[in-house]
């Protein structure tokens, strides 16, 4: 892997995205530490961006990998209502949200969150948690303030929504559903007007 990364910086190449959904994988990081030193001992001259797990997210490993050329991460969030990441199985906690994105900030680390506001069950008093938890990261970049949660067929969640919901329609390969509580779908038809509304904003900021 250093050894393209050194490749490509001799092309000229200094920005890198590694695509993968979760660049520390299983274990105790060794692998990913052992990249961050190859690089460094390089001496290339490059900067780059990953995706990672909040539960992954720890000071002495960004730290070294924020030497090595780390300036930006997309992590996946989803939600600070516990209800929902114990639907979604994320395997994870509110606290371990806060926990991960106060590490990035402290190190001077972009974020791109990946969010997650609307699904069938969510309810007024859960948007004003979710409005609470993105006024107090308001500095991470998300698209999600208007995202539904995508049923994706074969999915434990999906199967849980048709059998207490049900679907209204599909698109693509998304079945579509209705929010249960009456004002939290008003709030979220509202929100996604917003978005429409402003969506060229939003392209400026976080595409530079």
């Amino acid at each position: 892997i250093v050894r393209e990364l050194v490749y490509l910086n001799k092309k000229g190449e200094t920005m890198i995205k590694f695509i993968d959904d979760n660049f520390f994988g299983y274990g105790d990081k060794s692998r990913e530490k052992k990249i961050a030193n190859l690089i460094i001992n390089s001496r290339i001259n490059i900067r780059f961006r990953l995706s990672l797990r909040v539960n992954d997210v720890e000071d002495e490993t960004i730290k070294l990998l924020k030497r090595a050329g780390l300036f930006a991460v997309s992590l996946g969030v989803e939600s600070f209502v516990q209800r929902k990441l114990n639907d979604y199985a994320k395997g994870t906690t509110v606290d371990q949200n806060y926990k991960a994105i106060n590490i990035l900030r402290k190190n001077n680390i972009l974020v791109q969150m990946g969010f997650i506001m609307f699904d069938p069950f969510i309810t007024i008093e859960e948007i004003e948690e979710e409005l609470n938890g993105l006024q107090k990261t308001r500095w991470a970049i998300t698209k999600g303030i208007s995202t539904r949660l995508f049923a994706a067929d074969g999915t434990p969640i999906t199967h849980t929504i048709e059998e207490r919901v049900g679907f209204v329609g599909r698109e693509g390969t998304n079945n579509l559903y209705e929010i249960i509580d009456m004002k939290a779908r008003l709030f979220a038809k509202a929100l996604s007007y917003w978005t429409k509304k402003n969506n060229r904003l939003y392209e400026k900021t976080i595409d530079p």
